[in-house]
């Protein structure tokens, strides 16, 4: 069974090392997604 990607970003640090390079493309993109996505709500706001 896979390992399950970190949820915040204390268990990301906490596991970077753990995690295989596509884990933590998947990680990255979605931190990077996340942060895209705010600063979009803020703007429209």
């Amino acid at each position: 069974m896979a390992k399950q990607l970190p949820n915040n970003w204390i268990d990301v640090r906490r596991d970077w090392g753990l995690l295989t390079v596509y884990q933590r493309f998947e990680t990255t993109v979605a931190f990077v997604l996340t942060f895209v996505i705010a600063t979009v709500i803020v703007v429209a706001l």
